[in-house]
């Protein structure tokens, strides 16, 4: 017996033993993102590992049991810097650091090594994978994941779009490695900046920076917030791949080394999504239901030369999707289609010059059929060629700019119902289509500045340009930021600008290639306190002054505006777009963080606001976005169990989402009831609110790790109250009454994923 249990002694600790992991990485400088050699890296907690990157900046740290760290850099000059992460046996952790000079090179400095853009100033906010698993029913998406953030909100619960401080959803942007890319969500409507879920989730991205607004200078065409995401590298030691089942589709992905010993690297994901079998088995209704399918694609491929001067990454994305949409009377047919391919060549000159050059192929079709009389048909096939080429110069530890240029030519060709026409021979009616072909060059120079002046304040200055040849329009936009630390509690931060918005090209061709880009002033004041190290105060005062925002001519449109859209339509005449008008957003964000130990992280934030415009009459009228408040509170608490059989962590997580109902345009009851159909007061457009917003949601995340595989499933529950939150109005003529429409109920959605 004796015997048996000293056998069973040395087993269990054989076993545990064998509860090991690796990190994997990179030490880079922050500002010309060029690495750093012979950095001193370390992993910090229970047990210390520490180990010497080589001379590209590679690190790779053996042997760690598993357990939650930091993950520390430093090197001479630099400040060191510190991220949080988690070692499991299953999967290669796979960490980037970045390191900012030390001016001073006297005393020593910790930061949280997120700020790897040194343009950064006020109004921005920046994400990693692990935030995705922290914030209930985001489902891997980033539009979805900003949600909680003061100012956004949400267009509905069956899209990711999202109005921020304001703003139209068509206003924001999306950049990918730095480069302006086509709307990346499936069921994205023309010229729309959102849809129905990313393209893009956590286990492809490494980051992504997201503003509100007042944006440094490389970034452009855009009056709002900016999406910028960086993908991550594929695993330059291992092969690992990873399998997820969902409501949102079946996931595959894969990643690793193309030889062994060398730092080329692959990553790829997929996606597929398809009600076909369901409906034909019987298992969903074929009568008034949406039926959806999409299947995606992402991925990037790294090539480093021997030294590492120059590196070649193929990157880009792409996604179909079909949706149905099935009534008594018609049937309406949606089919989206877009590829995004890019090549990058990155040429490493010295320590203190970088030089990039991206150029992209992106290729977008959209089509709606409608079938009940007659069949109605409107299609759009645009493609783009575009380049970004840009030099990163660093000339000391105070001063470095980044000087660049995006071109990029439009192909657009649009095909819409013009009319209808009455056939005497054959005694039907019939459609009359319209082409329109509309091609552009468009170019945005832009240089951009970082000054630090001393340790605690730092100065960003650029200027971005929009040029498009259309009507030969030319905008300077002007842009400045300062912040300041008064003490190690207290930071000051100020950024101003000029920001312009290029229409669509089907509505420039509708308006006689005449149209300006709406344009606008942004000024943001921030004042951010950290009480301690574990609680952060930040609040933002923001004004935005619009121009050249085009009103309608037309009768059922004349007090509208473009402001009013989350993407541009293409039902426009050419007398439909006429003056152009002004508006004008104004408000206070407040955002709360506090850390409580072990492992407790809770977020509030909240905003007031207004968004008013001019209408054809010079009277300020609220324009749909003009919620006037925005609140939310996430909460997450994370346990990380280290048993003799494995590594066990549980993540819970809840988000609660508070802000005011959309303006609508009130129904004509009376001219509703004499034809039949839901009727509009052209003359009272966006003069009712719908009720207030209120949504909780539930997450858990439960993951197992073993030697060779780790089981991860997530429990989510969207709108856990059930919550009836209206959508929209119609006029019902079976009751001749208004009714509601109303959003999503309470929805579960439950993924299993396996990485191996």
């Amino acid at each position: 017996m004796k015997a048996y249990l000293i056998s069973l002694f040395f087993l269990v600790q054989v076993t545990m033993s064998q509860h090991i992991g690796r990190a994997i990485g990179r030490v880079l400088d922050n500002s010309v993102q060029n690495p750093i050699p012979y950095a001193i890296v370390q992993v910090v907690g229970d047990t210390v590992r520490t180990i010497e990157s080589d001379s590209l900046g590679f690190y790779e740290i053996k042997d760690i049991p598993v357990g939650s760290y930091k993950l520390e850099a430093t090197s001479e000059g630099y400040k060191k810097a510190s991220i949080p992460i988690v070692v499991e046996q299953s999967i290669t952790t796979k960490n980037n650091i970045y390191l900012e000079e030390d001016i001073t090179k006297l005393a020593t400095v910790t930061l949280y090594s997120e700020q790897d853009n040194p343009y950064k100033v006020t109004s921005s906010y920046s994400f990693d994978a692990k935030d995705f698993a922290k914030s209930s029913t985001s489902f891997g998406d980033p539009s979805r994941l900003v949600q909680t953030l003061p100012g956004v909100a949400a267009a509905s619960d069956g899209s990711n779009q999202i109005a921020v401080r304001g703003n139209s959803p068509f206003n924001n942007n999306w950049y990918l490695e730095g480069i302006e890319i086509p709307n990346p969500n499936h069921f994205g409507g023309y010229g729309s900046s959102g849809g129905f879920i990313s393209v893009f989730n956590e286990n492809t991205l490494e980051k992504f920076d997201f503003y509100l607004g007042a944006y440094p200078a490389m970034y452009g065409n855009s009056n709002s917030s900016v999406f910028d995401m960086k993908l991550r590298a594929g695993n330059i030691r291992k092969r690992e791949h990873n399998v997820r089942v969902s409501p949102l589709g079946i996931y595959g992905a894969t990643e690793g080394y193309f030889k062994k010993g060398r730092r080329s690297s692959y990553l790829v994901n997929g996606r597929i999504f398809d009600l076909y079998f369901f409906k034909k088995w019987g298992l969903v209704p074929t009568k008034d239901i949406s039926i959806p399918a999409f299947n995606d694609f992402s991925y990037k491929i790294s090539v480093p030369n021997k030294n590492d001067k120059l590196e070649i990454n193929l990157f880009g994305f792409g996604a179909a999707n079909s949706l149905q949409m099935l009534y008594t009377n018609k049937i309406e047919t949606r089919r989206n289609q877009i590829s995004c391919n890019n090549l990058n060549l990155n040429y490493r000159y010295s320590q203190k010059l970088r030089f990039s050059s991206t150029f992209q192929f992106s290729y977008l079709k959209n089509k709606i059929e409608t079938r009940n009389e007659m069949m109605d048909t409107v299609q759009t096939d645009e493609k783009i060629l575009r380049n970004h080429t840009y030099i990163h110069f660093k000339k000391n530890s105070r001063l470095h700019f980044r000087i660049g240029a995006m071109l990029a030519f439009k192909y657009s060709n649009i095909l819409y119902l013009w009319g209808r026409q009455r056939d005497t021979d054959r005694n039907k009616w019939i459609n009359i289509y319209r082409h329109e072909y509309v091609k552009a060059l468009i170019s945005e120079p832009y240089f951009n500045g970082s000054y630090r002046c001393s340790e605690s304040t730092k100065i960003i200055f650029g200027v971005h340009t929009l040029n498009i040849s259309l009507n030969d329009q030319f905008t300077l936009e002007p842009r400045l930021g300062i912040s300041s630390k008064i003490n190690n509690k207290y930071e000051i931060a100020l950024s101003s600008g000029l920001y312009s918005k290029l229409p669509s090209f089907y509505v420039y061709k509708v308006s006689g290639d005449t149209l300006p880009s709406t344009r606008s002033l942004q000024i943001v004041n921030s004042h951010t306190f950290n009480i301690d190290t574990s609680f952060q105060i930040k609040s933002e005062v923001f004004y935005q002054y619009l121009w050249n925002a085009y009103l309608y001519n037309s009768y059922f449109r004349r007090n509208g505006t473009m402001l009013n859209q989350a993407d541009q339509d293409f039902y426009l005449s050419y007398s439909d777009v006429g003056n152009m008008t002004i508006g004008h957003n104004y408000g206070l964000d407040l955002s709360v963080q506090k850390k409580f130990k072990p492992n407790i992280v809770i977020n509030f934030a909240g905003a007031f606001y207004r968004s008013q415009y001019k209408d054809n009459n010079k009277i300020w009228r609220n324009t749909a976005f003009d919620n006037k408040f925005t609140a939310s509170l996430q909460a997450s608490k994370e346990f990380l169990k280290n048993k003799s059989y494995g590594f066990k962590s549980f993540i819970f997580s809840m988000k609660m989402l508070y802000f005011g109902g959309f303006y609508t345009i009130p129904i004509d009851y009376s001219e509703s009831l004499k034809y039949g159909e839901t009727m509009y007061n052209p003359n009272t457009l966006f003069t009712q609110k719908l009720p207030n917003y209120f949504r909780l949601d539930l997450g858990c995340q439960i993951s197992y790790s073993r030697k060779n595989i780790k089981h991860e499933l997530r429990f989510d529950v969207q709108n856990t109250t059930n919550r009836k939150n209206v959508l929209k109005q119609y006029y019902d003529t079976q009751s001749r009454s208004i009714r509601n429409i109303y959003q999503l109920p309470i929805i579960p959605v439950i993924s299993y994923t396996a990485y191996f």
